[in-house]
C-alpha cells in the first residue's frame, strides 16, 4: 500500500526547540503518524531567535530524520520567495500541510504557491495564532494581511486544523465561510509519573513554570503573584524569550521579589533536560492568557504536577479532580492557592500528584488522535 506524501512547512524543527509548541507537535506528529504517511519537512536552519546554523545538521537538500522522515532545512544564504518556490515544486506531495500563517517563508510563500500551483489539498495548522492574545501581538501588522488574503483569495478551497472547538470558533469568527474547519488534538509528550519524586512536606513548596517569557504566557503577572505571596516558596521559570523590551520588564521585576520569595530564571532548556524539572518540583503554575493546547501543561500533569493554571486552556475541571486550580486573571487569587498548596499535608499532596497523572491519562486518546489526522488528511 502507498502510503500519502504529506509536506509540512514550518519555521522550527528538530533539533531546533526554543519554539516550544509547534515544534513538539510535529516532531509527535511524525513520531505517532510515520507508519501510515510519508512525512517531508520544509523547515528553517536556525533555532529561533539564534545567528548561527543548528549543529549536526545537512543544509540545503533532503536528510533522514530518525527513519520517519524527510527533512529539508534552508539555510540563511538560500532562503528566498524563489527557492521555496523551487523547492515546492520539486517535491509533488499529496497534501501540503502548513504551520502557521504569519511566518514569510514557511507560511505565506507556500500558501501562495499552491494556489498559483493550483494543487489539491492544502492544510493551514492555525497554532493558536489567532487567539485574541496571540494577534494582540504586532496587531496593526497581521490584520493588514489578513485583509490582504482574504481579498486575494488566498484562504478559499483551505482547511484550517484547530486543535480544540473554542480555536475553531476564533478561527470562524475572523475567516468565515471563506475556509473549511477540522480539529485534531496534539499529539501529547507523555512523561514518566515517579510518585517518589512527587513528595512535599507540610509548609514547603517548588513552583515550576516553563513558558516563554511573553505577554501571551503572562510572565510580568506572574511576578505580580509572587509579590503577594505569603509563604517562603521557590518558583522555577523555564523558556526561551525573543522581545527584549518585555525582558527586561520581566528582569527588572525579578530583581524586586520580597526575601521569602525565590525565583530563579533558568533559561531555556532543550526537551530532553525538562524532565528533571518535572521530577524536583511540586506544583506547576501558567497564568497564560489563552492555549490551544499547552504542550508544558499536560506535560507536568503527566508528570505527576498538581497544576495551577488559567481558565484559557484546554485542562480545565481541575479543581473538580483534586489536582490543582484553573483561575481567572486575578494575581490575589493565584496567590492565595500557592500559599494553600504550602500548607497541604504530605499525604494529601501525594493525592493530588496521584489524581493529576489520572487526569493526563484520562485526557490523553492517542488512538482517537490518531483518527482524527487520519480525518484530517483525507
Amino acid at each position: 500500500m502507498n502510503k500519502k506524501k504529506i509536506l509540512i512547512t514550518i519555521d522550527w524543527f528538530d533539533p531546533a526547540y526554543k519554539a516550544g509548541g509547534p515544534i513538539i507537535s510535529i516532531v509527535k506528529l511524525v513520531e505517532n503518524m510515520c507508519d501510515i504517511y510519508d512525512f517531508y519537512i520544509l523547515t528553517g536552519a536556525r533555532d529561533d531567535g539564534d545567528l548561527e546554523i543548528l549543529p549536526g545538521i545537512k543544509t540545503d537538500s533532503w536528510i533522514d530524520w530518525k527513519g520517519m522522515a524527510q527533512v529539508y532545512y534552508v539555510s540563511p544564504a538560500e532562503i528566498s520567495r524563489k527557492n521555496i518556490f523551487q523547492i515546492l515544486d520539486n517535491c509533488d506531495a499529496d497534501i501540503y500541510y502548513i504551520q502557521g500563517v504569519f511566518s514569510l517563508y514557511f507560511s505565506i510563500y507556500p500558501l501562495i504557491w499552491w494556489h498559483q500551483a493550483s494543487k489539491e489539498k492544502a492544510i493551514v495548522a492555525a497554532r493558536g495564532m489567532f487567539h485574541a492574545s496571540a494577534l494582540a501581538v504586532k496587531k496593526r501588522k497581521k490584520l493588514v494581511y489578513m485583509y490582504a488574503a482574504k481579498i486575494m483569495g488566498w484562504f478559499h478551497h483551505i482547511r484550517f486544523h484547530s486543535t480544540n472547538p473554542e480555536e475553531t470558533v476564533q478561527l470562524r469568527r475572523i475567516l468565515g465561510n471563506e475556509a473549511e474547519y477540522a480539529e485534531a488534538s496534539n499529539f501529547p509528550r507523555i512523561l514518566a509519573f515517579k510518585p517518589e519524586m512527587h513528595t512535599k512536606n507540610e509548609n514547603e513548596l517548588k513552583l515550576l513554570s516553563v513558558a516563554r517569557i511573553s505577554p501571551e504566557k503572562n510572565s510580568l503577572f506572574l511576578l505580580d503573584v509572587m509579590t503577594l505571596v505569603k509563604s517562603p516558596i521557590k518558583l522555577t521559570i523555564v523558556g526561551n524569550y525573543s522581545d527584549e523590551n518585555y525582558f527586561k520588564q520581566f528582569t527588572k521585576k525579578l530583581e524586586k521579589m520580597p526575601s521569602h520569595v525565590k525565583v530563579i530564571y533558568a533559561g531555556h532548556k532543550i526537551i530532553k533536560e525538562l524532565q528533571k524539572y518535572y521530577d524536583s518540583n511540586h506544583v506547576f503554575i501558567l497564568p497564560t492568557t489563552g492555549e490551544n493546547f499547552g504542550h508544558s501543561i499536560i506535560e507536568a500533569l503527566s508528570s505527576g504536577m498538581p497544576c495551577i493554571i488559567s481558565k484559557n486552556t484546554p485542562w480545565n475541571g481541575l479543581e473538580s479532580r483534586s489536582c490543582g486550580y484553573n483561575l481567572e486573571n486575578n494575581v490575589q487569587e493565584y496567590a492565595d492557592k500557592i500559599d494553600a498548596y504550602y500548607q497541604l499535608a504530605k499525604d494529601v499532596f501525594a493525592q493530588q500528584a496521584s489524581n493529576a497523572r489520572a487526569y493526563a491519562e484520562e485526557k490523553i486518546d492517542l488512538q482517537g488522535t490518531r483518527q482524527s489526522y487520519i480525518e484530517l488528511f483525507k
